[in-house]
C-alpha cells in the first residue's frame, strides 16, 4: 500500500523467537493542530494479513469501554512489510492523500488510549496509552507526549508492546504537524531465530508423517541425557500460511519423554497398527497437510525449538523437501542431526524422504551421538583466475571478483570454512606494425617471413594472456636493409667439465673466408691484457655458411674431438675469463664473450645460465657479433653441461636486417610465486619490470610488465574421524598420520594444508550362537536392527546380544569413541533351530485382536507354558498347564505388538507375533 524501508543488521547475540515480526502493531501515531490526526499501522511479517481479522478502539478521558471502534471490510489486505494508514476525516489534504481510509476512531486527543485487536485471537496485539487511565492532558513519551507530536516507532521495534511503561520508550519524538514519514515505516529486518541450544540439547522433530486420508503423526525425539517433562512445551499449527497459531497442543503433567527415547502423536483416525499402535497419544495437532507450519516450543524459555515449513507463508500444497515434500510423504529426520533448526531453508535438507504411508520407523529414532564439541576450521584463500572459479566445495562458481563464503563439510562434524578472495582478470590486447626486411622475430619467439596480420600470445601463469595483434610488412627493398652478415662471430661456447672445453666459430658471409685475417684473444681473470693470443694458419679456410670449431685436445673424444677442425690452447678457458674474436686487417673486433678487465668470479649471467658449467649457442636471429657484452649476454640460447649435440653445425635465420623502430608493449600479469619473462628471466616480487627480446631485425621488442606475484598459502589442521576422511580436496584418507592435501587454483596458487589426522574405526564385527547375535565391540553403544524392515531398529535391542524373536536378517549399530557404524546383516533363521519344532503347529487367533486370544498347540502337549512378551522383549504374562492342546488366554496389556512364546518342559518351542488393537 505504501513504501517500505526495511534496514537489515547481523544479530550478534541473543535469541530471536517467532514473538518477534508476527503480528501487526502501531507505527505512526499523530496528534497535532485541529483534527491533524492519524494512525498507522504496520505488517512486519512475511505474509499479507486480512484487516478483516482486527479492530481498532478508542477509549476517551479514561474511559473502561470502547468510544469508537473501527472495524475493516474483507477486502483490506495489508501486505507484507507495508503499512495501513487511519486519518481524521477533516485532517490537512497533505494527510489525507496517503490515508487509505478516514474514521473518527483516530479523533482523539493526548489522553485517550488506543488499542489494536486481533479478533481472530481476541489478544491485544498493540496499544498507546493505559485503557481506564486519564493522564490528564497527555502520556509523557521520551522527549515530548501523546498530545501535540508526531510519534514514529523506532527501527528496532518488530512487535507491539501491551505494557505501556515500556512501550512508552519505543518511539521517537518528532514536532507537531511532522507529516514526512507517514505512509511508509523503516524497521529491522527480523533474522531468522537462532536457537539458544547446542547439540544434543533440546528436543526436535524425529518424524513426519503426512500420508493418505488420516495417516499423520509426529514423533518428538529427546537427544539429551535426562528424561524431560513434555509439560513445559507446546506444539502450535499454523494453517494455510496464517501467521498465528490455528491450534496448540498442551502436554498433560506428568508426560516424561526419556533420554534417547521418542514421543509419537498419531492421529486417532490413522492406521491402527502402523499409526495408532506406536503412538503415545493422540491429538488434533496432526490434523495438518501438507501446507500448514509446525512449531515445538519449550514455554519455559520462550524458545521455539523446532519447525516444519515456514509461519506466514502458504506454499500451495506443500513444501519442498529433498525428493519429496511435507504432503504424502514420510520424512525421518537424518542420523547427523542432533538439534531443531529455526531456518526452513537449512531444516527441509534434514530430513530423509520415504513414500508415503510408510511407517516402520515410527515410535523409535537412531542419532549419531553427540561428540566432543570442536572449533570448525577457517582458511583465508586468495585465487586470481581469468576464468570463472569452482568454490573450494565445489559448490558454487565465481565469476566476478569478490570476496566469497564456502564451507566443506567433514566427516568429524567440524567443518572447514573458507574465505576465498577471489579476483577474476581478463585477457590484455594490444596492436603494433613492424617492418622487416626478410624476417621478424615475434614477442613470443615465433619467426615470420611473409607480410601479413598475425596474433601473437605470451601466457602467463592466469591463464590471462597477452595477445598482440603484428601487422607486418617484409621488404627486403627497403630503406636501410643493409647485409648485417658482412663477418664472423662466436656460434657456440662449451665450457663443461674437466677440460670439455671449445669454441665455434660462424662464417654468416656469401664466401669464404681465410682464417689466417682473424686472432683469438683470451683475457684471464679481469686481466685488461690478453693472457693468451691464437693466430690460424694460412690457407685455413671457413666457407660461406659453414662453422670452425676449435676444441680441447683433453676433451671428450666423442663429443668435442671428432667435430672439432683444430686443438690449441685458445680453449683453456675458464668462466670468468674473457673471448675475443678480432679481424687483423681492419683492426675491428668482431664479437666478444664477456667483459674486458672484469672478474665476474666464477663467470658472467647469460640467460638462464652462465659462462661457467654450461653450453651457449648463438640464438638462429643473430647474424653478426656484438661487442656490448650488456646485449650480447641475451643473445645465447642456454644448455646444460656437457650438451655436445650442435657442435659443428649452426642455423642462422637468413641475411637482410631492417634497420627499423623498437616495438614497446605494456601489459599486466599476475603470477603465484614467480613470474619469467618473455625473455627468460625471473622474477619472484611484484613490481614494474622492463623486459626486451631481440629479434632478427635488429629492432627488439621492449615490453613494460605490471608484475603481481601472490604467495601460496599453506596451514595445519588437526582432524579427528570415523573410518574415514574427506580432506578439502576431495581425497580420502582411511588411516591415521600426518598428510599433505593440496587445493590447486587456477592461479597456480596453490592451498597447502598439512592434515594432522586421527581415524578411529569402529569394531562392525558380529558372531551368531544358535538364535542369539553377538557384536564384537565391547564396552560401546549398541542398536540392533532389521534389515528386512527398512534397516529399523528393533525397539528396546541395545545390549551386546540379541536374541530376534523372528526368523530374518539383523545388524548392529555400533557407537564408540563418538563414532558409528553398521555391520553387515546376518541371516538368523529360527526354524531350523531344534528349539523352535512346534512354531510351524501351534496357531493362534484371532490376531490382530483385541486383547482375547486362543492357541492351538495342533497336540496334546505336557509341561507346557505360554508367556506374554512386549514389543521389547520383556516377560509381562504367563501360565503354566499340566497337559494342553487348546489354551485361551487375554492380552492384559495396552494396544501394540506383543510375542506369544510357548515353552516345553521349559524350552522354547515356538514364538508368534500378535497384535493388540
Amino acid at each position: 500500500m505504501k513504501k517500505i524501508i526495511t534496514i537489515t543488521f547481523a544479530l550478534l547475540a541473543g535469541t530471536v523467537s517467532f514473538a518477534q515480526c508476527s503480528e501487526l502493531f502501531f507505527s505512526e501515531y499523530i496528534e497535532g493542530s485541529s483534527f491533524n490526526k492519524a494512525i498507522e499501522i504496520y505488517n512486519p511479517t512475511n505474509g499479507s494479513i486480512n484487516l478483516s481479522d482486527y479492530e481498532v478502539k478508542n477509549f476517551n478521558n479514561g474511559s473502561t469501554t470502547p468510544t469508537t471502534v473501527l472495524t475493516f471490510p474483507t477486502s483490506a489486505i495489508l501486505g507484507a512489510g507495508d503499512v495501513y494508514v487511519i486519518s481524521h476525516p477533516s485532517a490537512d489534504p497533505a494527510i489525507l492523500a496517503i490515508a487509505d481510509t478516514t474514521n473518527n476512531v483516530i479523533n482523539v486527543n493526548g489522553d485517550d488510549a488506543v488499542i489494536l485487536e486481533n479478533v481472530f485471537t481476541g489478544d491485544t496485539a498493540d496499544i498507546i496509552g493505559i485503557v481506564g487511565v486519564d493522564p490528564g492532558t497527555e502520556w509523557a513519551v521520551g522527549t515530548g507526549s501523546t498530545a501535540n507530536n508526531t510519534l514514529t516507532r523506532m527501527i528496532s521495534i518488530q512487535q507491539g508492546n501491551t505494557n505501556w511503561a515500556v512501550a512508552a520508550t519505543e518511539w521517537d519524538v518528532h514536532p507537531s504537524n511532522t507529516f514526512d514519514s507517514l505512509g511508509m515505516h523503516t524497521m529491522t529486518s527480523c533474522a531468522p531465530p537462532t536457537p539458544a541450544f547446542g547439540p544434543c540439547g533440546e528436543l526436535f522433530f524425529s518424524e513426519y508423517i503426512e500420508g493418505s486420508y488420516s495417516n499423520k503423526a509426529l514423533e518428538i525425539y529427546n537427544p539429551t541425557s535426562f528424561d524431560i517433562d513434555l509439560v513445559n512445551y507446546v506444539i502450535k499449527r499454523n494453517n494455510n500460511g496464517s501467521p498465528t497459531p490455528s491450534e496448540v497442543y498442551d502436554f498433560p503433567v506428568g508426560t516424561i519423554i526419556a533420554a534417547g527415547d521418542v514421543y509419537v502423536i498419531g492421529n486417532d483416525q490413522g492406521d491402527p497398527v502402523g499409526i495408532v499402535a506406536p503412538s503415545d497419544t493422540t491429538n488434533g495437532a496432526t490434523w495438518f497437510n501438507g501446507n500448514d507450519a509446525l512449531i515445538l516450543e519449550n514455554i519455559t524459555s520462550g524458545d521455539t525449538i523446532d519447525i516444519i515449513g515456514q509461519v506466514g507463508i502458504d506454499p500451495g500444497t506443500n513444501w519442498p523437501v529433498g525428493t519429496g515434500a511435507t504432503s504424502e510423504y514420510t520424512l525421518i529426520r537424518k542420523m547427523n542431526v542432533n538439534q531443531g533448526e529455526l531456518d526452513w531453508t537449512v531444516a527441509s535438507n534434514q530430513w530423509d524422504v520415504y513414500p508415503q504411508d510408510m511407517f516402520d520407523s515410527l515410535g523409535m529414532h537412531t542419532m549419531t551421538p553427540c561428540g566432543a564439541p570442536c572449533t570448525p576450521t577457517t582458511f583465508n584463500q586468495v585465487i586470481i583466475s581469468c576464468s570463472p572459479v569452482t568454490s573450494p566445495s565445489g559448490t558454487y562458481t565465481w565469476s566476478t571478483t569478490g570476496v566469497y563464503n564456502d564451507t566443506i563439510f567433514n566427516a568429524a562434524g567440524c567443518d572447514s570454512l573458507y574465505v576465498v578472495d577471489v579476483t577474476i582478470g581478463t585477457e590484455t590486447t594490444s596492436t603494433i606494425n613492424a617492418t622487416a626486411c626478410s624476417a621478424y622475430g615475434s614477442p613470443s619467439g615465433d619467426i615470420y617471413t611473409a607480410s601479413g596480420t598475425y596474433t601473437d600470445t605470451i601466457p602467463n601463469a592466469l591463464g590471462c594472456d597477452s595477445v598482440i595483434t603484428i601487422n607486418l610488412t617484409i621488404d627486403p627493398a627497403g630503406v636501410g636493409c643493409a647485409n648485417n652478415c658482412s663477418d664472423l662471430f662466436f656460434s657456440e661456447y662449451i665450457e663443461g667439465s674437466n677440460s670439455n672445453k671449445a669454441l665455434e666459430i660462424y662464417n654468416p658471409t656469401g664466401g669464404d673466408i681465410d682464417l689466417v685475417d682473424y686472432v683469438i684473444k683470451r683475457n684471464n681473470n679481469g686481466s685488461p691484457t690478453p693472457s693468451g693470443t691464437y693466430d690460424f694458419p694460412v690457407g685455413t679456410i671457413i666457407a660461406a655458411g659453414d662453422v670452425y670449431v676449435i676444441g680441447n685436445d683433453q676433451a671428450d673424444s666423442l663429443g668435442i674431438l671428432v667435430p672439432s677442425d683444430t686443438t690449441n690452447g685458445a680453449t683453456w678457458f675458464n668462466g670468468d675469463d674473457a673471448l675475443i674474436l678480432e679481424n687483423i686487417i681492419s683492426g675491428d673486433t668482431l664479437d666478444i664473450i664477456g667483459e674486458v678487465g672484469i672478474d665476474p668470479g666464477l663467470g658472467w649471467p647469460v640467460g638462464s645460465g652462465a659462462t661457467n658449467n654450461y653450453t651457449l649457442v648463438r640464438s638462429a636471429a643473430i647474424q653478426q657479433g656484438n661487442t656490448n657484452w650488456a646485449t650480447a649476454a641475451s643473445e645465447w640460447v642456454v644448455l646444460p653441461q656437457n650438451t655436445f649435440d650442435s657442435l659443428g653445425g649452426h642455423w642462422m635465420v637468413s641475411c637482410a636486417v631492417l634497420p627499423c623502430t623498437d616495438t614497446d608493449t605494456s601489459f599486466a600479469v599476475t603470477a603465484c610465486d614467480s613470474y619469467t619473462s618473455p625473455s627468460g628471466i625471473s622474477w619472484t616480487t611484484s613490481g614494474i619490470y622492463n623486459d626486451t627480446i631481440a629479434n632478427v631485425s635488429g629492432c627488439d621488442s621492449t615490453f613494460v610488465i605490471d608484475l603481481t606475484v601472490n604467495a601460496s598459502t599453506s596451514n595445519i589442521i588437526t582432524e579427528f574421524a570415523c573410518n574415514s576422511y574427506t580432506a578439502p580436496s576431495g581425497a580420502v584418507f582411511t588411516t591415521s598420520g600426518t598428510f599433505t592435501d593440496v587445493i590447486p587454483n587456477t592461479a597456480g596458487c596453490d592451498s597447502t594444508i598439512t592434515i594432522n589426522l586421527t581415524i578411529t574405526t569402529v569394531d562392525v564385527s558380529t558372531t551368531l550362537s544358535g538364535d542369539t547375535l553377538t557384536a564384537g565391540a565391547t564396552g560401546a553403544a549398541y542398536q540392533w536392527i532389521d534389515c528386512d524392515n527398512g534397516n529399523a531398529a528393533v525397539s528396546g535391542a541395545t545390549n551386546q546380544s540379541f536374541t530376534p524373536a523372528t526368523t530374518g536378517n539383523y545388524a548392529v549399530i555400533v557407537t564408540e569413541n563418538n563414532c558409528t557404524d553398521t555391520s553387515a546383516c546376518t541371516f538368523v533363521n529360527l526354524a531350523s533351530l531344534p528349539e523352535f519344532g512346534l512354531n510351524d503347529a501351534v496357531v493362534v487367533h484371532p490376531n490382530p485382536t483385541t486383547g482375547a486370544i486362543s492357541l492351538d498347540f495342533g497336540s496334546t502337549l505336557s509341561n507346557v507354558s505360554v508367556h506374554v512378551l512386549d514389543a521389547m522383549g520383556r516377560d509381562i504374562q504367563s501360565s503354566s498347564f499340566t497337559s494342553a492342546e487348546f489354551v485361551q488366554m487375554t492380552i492384559n496389556g495396552e494396544a501394540g505388538q506383543y510375542f506369544i512364546e510357548v515353552r516345553v518342559d521349559g524350552v522354547r518351542a515356538a514364538v508368534k507375533r500378535v497384535v493388540k488393537k
